[in-house]
């Protein structure tokens, strides 16, 4: 399987002169597999859709990429504000001049059936991909 990996991402990233290198692969309880790679460079190339494309051709089977993401607790966040509306995200970004798709995702913690009536506040998780947005965002 490590072969098979390291030949897709060869692959992948040919023409490129740099030698692909997988630090460690780590079978997960569900079955699935973890690569750790030996650049962030190899991780980002990954990102674009050209060479992850190339990587899914030449792997020839179903892969699920998780991009890893930094859950912050936003705190007294008006409950009537719709979170899960399709564009709220997208708008946050804007509104903070944060770069475009960098928030992930945005849920209650407490759902919103067991809250009291007359709750005005929550708390809410929000996913961010970046370690330097969340950490600036902190």
């Amino acid at each position: 399987m490590l072969n098979k990996i390291r030949d897709a991402l060869k692959s992948a990233y040919s023409p490129s002169k740099r030698t692909v290198e997988i630090k460690a692969l780590l079978q997960m309880h569900n079955g699935g597999l973890m690569a750790e790679l030996d650049s962030e460079e190899m991780v980002q190339g990954l990102k674009d859709n050209t060479i992850r494309k190339r990587f899914l051709q030449a792997l020839n089977f179903t892969v699920t990429f998780k991009d890893r993401t930094f859950a912050l607790v936003v705190q007294y966040v008006p409950v009537n504000l719709l979170i899960e509306r399709p564009g709220l995200l997208r708008l946050i970004e804007g509104k903070n001049r944060l770069d475009n798709n960098s928030l992930i995702s945005m849920r209650w913690i407490k759902p919103p059936h067991k809250r009291p009536p007359r709750q005005l506040m929550a708390f809410a998780l929000l996913q961010v991909n970046d370690t330097d947005i969340a950490n600036n965002l902190i």
